[in-house]
This record gives C-alpha cells, sequence and structure tokens, in this order.
C-alpha cells in the first residue's frame, strides 16, 4: 500500500514537472525592443554631442547627430510639480540636415517623430522597409482641399514584435513631404482615449 501511495506520488510529481517543462517550452522569448538610427524605443536614449555654435548649414550637416543646448530656464518658468516628460530635437537624423523630434518619458524613448522633405520622402521609406520589412498595411486615401484640388495620401503602418507601432505617412496635407511616427505601447496605453459612458 504504501509503496502504492509513493508511486502515485512520483506520477503525480513526473506529471506536473512534465506541464511546467511544456508551458516553459510554449513560452515564447521576449522580443527586443525596435532600433530605429540607433535610437531605441522604451529605453534611454544615446548621448549626443552639442551642435556646434555656428550659422553654416555645411558645418551643421557635417556635424553629424547632435542637439542644440537648451536654453536657460529661470525659476519663475519651472512647473510646479516636475513633469515625466522630457522633449529632444536631434539634428541630422534620420538624414543630415533633418530633425528627429524625441519624446522622453521616464527618461525613456517613448515617441519618435520627424518631417521629411518630398524629395527624400522615398528613401525614407525604402530605409524603412529595409529595416522593418514589408508594412502591416497600407492605406491610400483620396484627398481634397476647399478649392477642389485632389491628390492621394499615403500611409504605411509596421507593428513590431515589441509592440512598437511605426507610421509613414505622405501628402496627408496639401505641404509637400512626408512624416514620420514611432511610439511604444506603453505611449500608445497612456494615451487612450477615455470612453466617455453616458448615464
Amino acid at each position: 500500500m504504501k509503496a502504492m501511495k509513493t508511486a502515485t506520488l512520483l506520477l503525480c510529481v513526473m506529471a506536473l514537472a512534465a506541464l511546467a517543462g511544456a508551458q516553459a517550452v510554449a513560452t515564447p522569448p521576449a522580443q527586443p525592443p525596435l532600433t530605429l538610427w540607433g535610437i531605441t524605443m522604451g529605453q534611454a536614449p544615446p548621448v549626443w554631442a552639442t551642435c556646434p555654435a555656428t550659422a553654416t548649414v555645411e558645418a551643421q550637416r557635417a556635424a553629424g547627430p547632435c542637439v542644440q543646448p537648451a536654453p536657460p530656464r529661470h525659476s519663475w518658468d519651472l512647473p510646479a510639480q516636475p513633469s515625466p516628460y522630457t522633449f529632444v530635437e536631434v539634428q541630422n537624423l534620420p538624414f543630415a540636415g533633418d530633425t528627429l523630434n524625441i519624446t522622453l518619458y521616464d527618461k525613456r524613448v517613448d515617441d519618435v517623430g520627424a518631417l521629411v522633405p518630398e524629395m527624400l520622402c522615398v528613401e525614407v521609406r525604402e530605409a524603412l522597409e529595409k529595416k522593418l520589412g514589408k508594412p502591416a498595411a497600407h492605406v491610400a486615401l483620396p484627398m481634397q482641399n476647399g478649392y477642389g484640388a485632389t491628390w492621394t495620401a499615403d500611409m504605411w503602418t509596421w507593428t513590431e514584435a515589441d509592440d512598437t507601432k511605426v507610421e509613414y505617412a505622405s501628402h496627408i496635407s496639401e505641404r509637400e513631404g512626408c512624416v514620420l511616427h514611432a511610439t511604444t505601447a506603453a505611449n500608445r496605453q497612456r494615451n487612450k482615449p477615455t470612453q466617455v459612458v453616458t448615464p
């Protein structure tokens, strides 16, 4: 009788171990966060050099990625409570002469955006496709302004394994050019519209 109880107990332990092993195998490995132009979403940003204090465009572009020094702030300009948000403008990203706008939340990259001039729209989109693969979605939207002029706007969307969402749009407004926007899952959750419940 004692031997039977022991055997039953061993079988139970083996079954639990097998179940735990199966669950461990079924759990997918954590995906590394998305990195674009050396900036990793959800992580602390790189430390960039300060842009040179020069008026020449050539020198600014030759400096590589850099940040403009923050203007001095007076005590009466400071908020009563420190904000978790910090805004950084990086010059010469995603290419020389452009500006990448980065929003940090608790000192981690939360949101990345840039305006891309018309002449580089295709080049930047091809760079994104090379890095991220085929977009998960592409939507062509017919547009029209108040004067009756029509055009087509395009929106490409990628959703990465770490749930970072990358959107690239061309000609959303009448202004020529493209817009790049990447957000973390935490950013979208925090900024999700609040549903109003009617009584």
